[in-house]
């Protein structure tokens, strides 16, 4: 019954039939239809200028950020330099007198940088000769023993590790 109401109800409907479109009603919708289109390329020209803008203004702000930390870098580069030249110089008092850059703009040249550089590599060479008090089996075996240590610890926290971390012991031990 429910079926027939349906099927009745729908010839009572006027159908659509596209080949009886009102012109008048064909004319608006192509107008609105002009405008849409207008409207959006309007849109996407305003979208690709402000795209471009923010572009340029990332590319500005980018190029400012490295000039900053360009000019930091040359200027902490030049500090380090004449820290390191007069700590060098300071650590030498003791066997010669600290020699001043010998142009009168207060830089210093090729020759007090080598001079500088060679000095430091000597004191490098007789802190190298120096005895340091311990010899290389002397640091070799307390090596051994602290990681001989650091097994038992292991076995005594994780007894299931335990033969594993004897095994270890026994390696560290014919190397030590």
């Amino acid at each position: 019954m429910c079926k027939r109401r349906l099927y009745r109800h729908s010839l009572k409907q006027p159908q659509f039939n596209p080949r009886q479109v009102n012109h008048q009603d064909q004319s608006q919708v192509h107008a609105n239809h002009d405008a849409f289109e207008r409207g959006l390329q309007h849109g996407m020209m305003l979208s690709a200028a402000q795209q471009r803008h923010a572009v340029h203004a990332a590319q500005q702000h980018a190029l400012a950020v490295v000039n900053q930390n360009e000019t930091r870098i040359a200027r902490a580069s030049q500090q380090g330099f004449d820290r390191g030249y007069a700590a060098g110089m300071a650590a030498n008092r003791g066997t010669q007198q600290p020699a001043a850059p010998k142009n009168s703009s207060g830089t210093y040249t090729y020759e007090d940088v080598e001079t500088a550089r060679k000095r430091g590599y000597s004191a490098g060479q007789q802190a190298v000769r120096s005895p340091s008090g311990e010899n290389e089996s002397s640091i070799r075996k307390k090596m051994v023993e602290e990681m001989v240590e650091q097994c038992r610890v292991i076995a005594e926290r994780n007894p299931q590790m335990a033969p594993g971390v004897k095994a270890v012991r026994h390696m560290i031990k014919k190397l030590g």
